[in-house]
């Protein structure tokens, strides 16, 4: 059904047919209608204002008035838009140079709102890959302590130094430094 709406838009309006041609009365009858339910969704979809000018037109004729009347001021915005988005680029600091390049080379088309949550994004991932970069670098400069399931079991040794007993000639301890604490 759309498609018939937008060909009594894009394509020439149809002149009356002779009365005697049946055949023709039908099909102009029938673009009439096509016509009057075009207009009507054009008409809905406007604010009250303008359906007050572009009532008594024709489907046609409502469009090519209506790029008239908003094709300056679109490309005006379009231009204003532009601007805000090279700003808003350049503006950025060189963290985002990555980012700037891949929208410039993608030539995206989002809005401003669009723009703002995918800088965030990418904000937060930058961030990420810092905290993953300083693991890493903290990581490779320490070494790595097992369990102890895979280590080589040691022999047990006797301590070293200690208390040592000086057996004299008769087998008894040498006393003369011992103090006592009785």
């Amino acid at each position: 059904m759309h498609e018939k709406l937008i060909d009594v838009i894009d394509k020439p309006a149809k002149e009356v047919p002779n009365e005697d041609d049946d055949n023709a009365t039908k099909i102009y009858h029938k673009y009439l209608k096509e016509c009057l339910t075009t207009k009507c969704i054009i008409l809905t979809s406007m604010s009250s204002e303008l359906q007050r000018k572009h009532q008594d037109m024709d489907p046609t004729a409502i469009i090519e008035h209506l790029k008239k009347m908003f094709g300056i001021q679109s490309r005006t915005a379009r231009y204003q838009l532009s601007k805000v988005y090279l700003d808003l680029l350049q503006s950025l600091s060189e963290s985002f140079s990555q980012f700037v390049i891949n929208f410039n080379m993608h030539k995206m088309d989002c809005d401003i709102h669009e723009i703002i949550n995918m800088l965030i994004d990418y904000e937060n991932q930058l961030a990420s890959e810092k905290k993953k970069g300083t693991v890493m670098l903290v990581g490779n400069s320490s070494k790595k302590k097992g369990k102890g399931k895979n280590k080589p079991k040691k022999k047990p040794t006797a301590p070293k130094g200690g208390v040592t007993k000086l057996k004299d000639k008769r087998g008894k301890a040498d006393q003369s430094d011992a103090e006592c604490f009785h």
